[in-house]
């Protein structure tokens, strides 16, 4: 139970004193019981002693008391006692995770002995690697999992800015989705075994890593194969970067990714609803099916996104970016969806003609109110 684990912890925090409060607390029981009981005070400190069967009487009365009042406080030693012999043991443990943290972490990173050949460093650096993962999900204890968590994140991007990744992103405006999906593939190809252990390990912990306990914003989170999770609501990913990355049936709903950058990211059917976009790179992405049901995509670069049947109803896209290679087919938006830009008033307040004309871009691309399209 919560309430007596934090009992526990309150009084293992400071031993004398609860023991000190206890031995108070025992007087004032026994204080409680001789006022509303004065003859079982008179017979145990004022006995009468006249003869050999009151004597007898009084001793066992005494020791009764005695042992009474001293099992509670004979107990609470034993189990002190008994935490200090755990905790001694708990903290020789913490001692010796801590060293093959080190070494594990240290191998994790590289750290190996040049004298190795180069496939049994690799081996041993992959098997570093997945050893890291009960340190992350703090099966060694929880002061472990955050430097598990620093390591794998920092060797992934460590990995994403060696083999060029960055680069890449910063010449992806002048690029066809073609040629972005063209470079994704050559950037993947680039990646070393270790890169891939690392990225499969992310995979399959990101329970563990994508979670509110860490920051997760402007972190590298390129090319990793996320589809079919499931994260919790309302994750801080702003600036964050999902270059090339597989997020197909993936659920961020409510999610924070402000000026991410999901440039030929796959966003298929993924569950962004209420999520804010606003400023978000998605030059390239794929979006077909996508869940933006009141999602803010404001001042949102969605040139050459793909949003076949993509889910926009209440989602605000003032000022949102397109050009000719944008695809909005069948995607679904209703009258609280909002288009054009802040200069001309707040969406609520504009005429019907306005509206009209602020949806005219994306209708001419294939948008289609919702209540036009037949249900499949």
């Amino acid at each position: 139970m919560d309430w007596f684990r934090k009992i526990e912890e309150r009084a293992n925090a400071n031993r004398a004193w609860a023991l000190f409060g206890t031995a108070v607390l025992l007087m004032c029981i026994a204080g409680v019981i001789f006022f509303f009981n004065p003859t079982l005070f008179k017979n145990l400190f004022y006995p009468n002693l006249n003869t050999v069967a009151q004597v007898r009487a009084w001793s066992a009365r005494t020791y009764a008391a005695v042992l009474i009042a001293g099992l509670p406080i004979a107990f609470l030693i034993w189990h002190w006692r008994d935490r200090n012999m755990r905790d001694q043991i708990s903290n020789a443990r913490k001692d010796t995770n801590l060293k093959e943290f080190q070494e594990v972490q240290l191998r994790a990173a590289g750290g190996l002995d040049e004298k190795l050949p180069a496939e049994a460093r690799e081996q041993l650096q992959i098997a570093a690697l997945h050893q890291l993962r009960g340190f992350l999900r703090g099966d060694y204890g929880k002061d472990f999992k955050r430097p598990a968590f620093e390591l794998l994140l920092a060797g992934h991007a460590a990995a994403i800015h060696r083999i060029g990744v960055p680069a890449v992103q910063a010449q992806v405006a002048g690029k066809s989705n073609e040629e972005i999906a063209d470079a994704v593939t050559a950037l993947r190809e680039k990646l070393t075994p270790i890169d891939r252990t690392r990225m499969l390990i992310i995979r399959d912990e990101a329970e563990h890593i994508f979670t509110p306990d860490y920051p997760l914003d402007g972190r590298r989170f390129d090319l990793l194969d996320l589809s079919m999770k499931q994260f919790p609501d309302e994750l801080i990913l702003a600036s964050s970067h999902f270059f090339g990355a597989n997020l197909f049936l993936t659920h961020l709903k409510g999610s924070v990714l402000y000026e991410a950058h999901l440039e030929g990211a796959d966003l298929s059917s993924a569950h962004l609803e209420g999520s804010l976009l606003s400023g978000a790179h998605l030059k390239g992405a794929i979006l077909n099916r996508a869940h933006l049901e009141g999602a803010g995509l404001y001042q949102a670069h969605l040139e050459g996104a793909a949003l076949y049947q993509a889910h926009l109803e209440g989602a605000g896209l003032y000022e949102a970016h397109l050009d000719d290679a944008t695809i909005c087919a069948n995607a679904m938006f209703n009258n609280e969806t909002s288009f054009g830009d802040y200069s001309r008033g707040q969406w609520p307040d504009l005429t019907e003609a306005q509206r009209d004309t602020a949806r005219a871009p994306w209708i001419a691309r294939g948008m289609r109110h919702v209540d036009e399209i037949e249900p499949e």
